[in-house]
């Protein structure tokens, strides 16, 4: 591990102003004060818990949404500890995971441990507009 980051970070410079899912739920839109709007890629693991999906995309983007609908960075800490509970469902469900190809615990963990493999670099990034 030599820490050179095997695809770009989930991530803005400045704080998210909103993030939309795509018609059949593979992107993810978000867009924030620095100017930028971002395209995440997160092709669909469907049979992953549904009631856990608002914790993947928590630690997947680093956001969280407040019942107003209000989206905010989560700090340091916040995020690590969404991760380490992620991470314990998501091993649980990779048992059973039909669809390996589309699962994003497999894609994140990869560049969470620094691992250089061509599926987390062609699958984990982001479009950026300004």
């Amino acid at each position: 591990k030599d820490g050179t980051p095997a695809a770009q970070p989930m991530k803005h410079d400045a704080d998210v102003n909103g993030a939309v899912f795509s018609k059949y739920d593979s992107l993810i839109l978000t867009w924030s004060r620095d100017k930028t709007a971002r395209l995440w890629d997160i092709r669909v693991d469907a049979d992953f818990p549904k009631d856990h999906l608002s914790l993947l995309v928590e630690v997947v983007t680093g956001t969280k949404m407040d019942d107003m609908g209000n989206v905010m960075a989560l700090n340091q800490e916040e995020w690590q500890g969404r991760k380490k509970r992620y991470s314990s469902i998501a091993e649980k469900h990779l048992r059973t995971c039909k669809y390996k190809d589309a699962n994003i615990y497999v894609r994140q963990k990869q560049f969470w441990e620094g691992k250089k493999e061509s599926s987390a670099t062609e699958s984990t990034g982001s479009a950026e507009k300004k």
